[in-house]
């Protein structure tokens, strides 16, 4: 075998190895990115048709939450997210309160049709 076909082979061999090492790591990173369940504690869709924001009581009664700060700063978060969702093109926003994570751990998706 001469000089060129015993690089080519190395070449090649290398290659093969970085292969497989990549479909290693992707399939580990695959099985990590894997969504955590949440617990649900309250859930709501606004229709960016008309994008309003339900008041201060259905928020409270919704996300059961007692503190009428926290409900304020809630109401401006959703109606902020919201807001910004729709001038971005989406149809309808859906939220939902995660229970189990932290305080502040408010999900939403938005959602074209």
């Amino acid at each position: 075998m001469n000089t060129t076909h015993a690089k080519a082979a190395k070449i090649t061999a290398a290659l093969l190895a970085s292969l497989c090492l990549i479909g290693f790591a992707t399939s580990a990173l695959s099985a990590e990115s894997r969504l955590n369940a949440i617990q649900v504690q309250g859930a709501l869709e606004v229709a960016c048709e008309s994008p309003r924001v339900p008041g201060q009581q259905e928020i409270a009664r919704l996300f059961e939450i007692e503190n009428f700060s926290q409900t304020y700063d809630l109401r401006n978060r959703l109606q902020h997210v919201v807001t910004r969702a729709c001038h971005s093109g989406a149809d309808r926003v859906r939220f939902a309160f995660d229970k189990n994570a932290a305080e502040d751990a408010l999900r939403y998706v938005a959602l074209s049709d």
